[in-house]
């Protein structure tokens, strides 16, 4: 068995994060200690689902091309769904996605941290609450969303009288998503079936693959926030060294600090910082990918979306309706939850800068010259390396997709 430590995985959103992301072999088991036949067979089965997905892509285009009269709409969201899902199944074969994660789990995660102090514990349990209710949260869009999915069609069907002895004439099946196949799906039963419980699977494989993975980074960028915080306070406690300024602040044991305290306290203030810019910047590179295509998604989705509901037939709406109001929702939610590391990390000069470096010696104030240096550079996940995500990021894509809505929809009127 992996030697995992037993009090990160004691807490029961990373448990479900876990064993979510192991049924499509998307945990990095191997640098817990797995054994290489297993990490052999989750490679295995990670290249089968990566061959599903691909295989779904080419027999979409394919009926595509037969079928020009058909929704596109419909198709091209499931294509780029299908296109995030296939990018995010190659992440466990990067070794800096592994490293990253090995990281965050032995190191990073505020269970390490909890015992030091009484505001460190504080942080951490605001922390674990709201990871836990973020989880919560995918765990229910994961186990939804497929059967919604899926569900909307076998209700039309259903509705239709497609599954009655006395079918109606040129009757047609339809489903959540179209391939052309070599066996007749669309008028036989059998052809249907097949269709349809392969179109769960890979919809539950997919909302894994994108809901989990959310989870997961959401997860990650908490942790970094409640470091911060940590960071804050201990600026905010940092101690004075005259005896006016006790007034607020009481020294350690009823002592006068030293300078040689204050220095040991500076050390540790850069090294925490330093240790926090690192861990963004593996973080970073190893989600760089995935956030560019993540926001690429949501910008070329979301048009199409809005042009599909903006008909109000109530059959688009009930089948678009539900996911354009997903779609949005986990762009505003991601972007909400990243801008809490750049609106925090932007606080940390002016909290530098309230040091008491009037009383401080000439060593002590080159150090808190440099750590205000090192804090001005906000810190902030990027996609692609250039993006900061944020609450920016999210009103430029909104404004941009509803742009391109009215120029579709222009189009379609004329």
């Amino acid at each position: 068995m992996p030697s995992y430590p037993k009090d990160v995985f004691s807490l029961n959103y990373m448990n479900r994060i876990r064993f979510l992301l192991n049924m499509i072999a998307s945990w990095p088991n191997q640098e817990f200690g797995g054994s290489k036949i297993k990490w052999q067979a989750a490679s295995l089965y990670r290249c089968l689902l990566i061959t599903f997905v691909i295989f779904n892509m080419t027999t979409t285009i394919s009926y595509l091309q037969k079928y020009v009269n058909h929704d596109l709409a419909h198709s091209y969201v499931n294509m780029m769904l299908a296109s995030v899902y296939l990018q995010r199944l190659f992440l466990p074969f990067q070794k800096k996605f592994c490293l990253m994660i090995k990281r965050f789990v032995l190191e990073f995660h505020l269970i390490h941290q909890k015992h030091k102090t009484e505001n460190t514990a504080q942080v951490y349990e605001r922390v674990n609450r709201i990871c836990a209710i973020v989880t919560a949260v995918s765990v229910t869009h994961t186990v939804g969303l497929p059967l919604f999915y899926n569900g909307i069609p076998l209700y039309n069907n259903i509705k239709a009288g497609m599954f009655t002895k006395h079918r109606p004439a040129n009757g047609t099946f339809q489903h959540s998503v179209y391939f052309d196949l070599p066996f007749d799906q669309y008028a036989t039963l059998d052809g249907y079936l097949i269709v349809f419980f392969y179109n769960i699977y890979v919809s539950y494989n997919a909302c894994i693959g994108i809901c989990m993975y959310d989870a997961l980074v959401f997860s990650i960028v908490f942790h970094i926030w409640g470091h911060i915080n940590i960071l804050i306070h201990k600026l905010k406690q940092f101690p004075p060294t005259t005896p006016q300024a006790f007034t607020t602040t009481v020294p350690a044991a009823g002592r006068q600090v030293t300078q040689e305290d204050m220095f040991v306290r500076l050390k540790d203030i850069i090294r925490y910082h330093q240790m926090i810019k690192e861990f963004m910047r593996c973080t970073s590179e190893a989600f760089s990918i995935s956030l560019c295509c993540y926001l690429l998604f949501h910008q070329l989705s979301g048009c199409v979306l809005l042009l599909k509901c903006s008909s109000l037939d109530p059959i688009a709406l009930g089948r678009y309706g539900l996911l354009t109001i997903m779609v949005f929702q986990q762009l505003i939610e991601t972007s909400v939850i990243f801008e809490l590391v750049n609106s925090k990390s932007d606080t940390l000069a002016d909290h530098v800068y309230g040091l008491p470096w009037e009383d401080m010696d000439l060593r002590n104030r080159r150090v808190a010259l440099i750590l205000l240096h090192n804090v001005q550079k906000s810190l902030a996940l990027k996609a692609g390396d250039m993006v900061p995500v944020g609450v920016l990021t999210m009103s430029t894509i909104i404004k941009t997709s509803c742009s391109y809505f009215i120029m579709l929809r222009t189009l379609t009127d004329e």
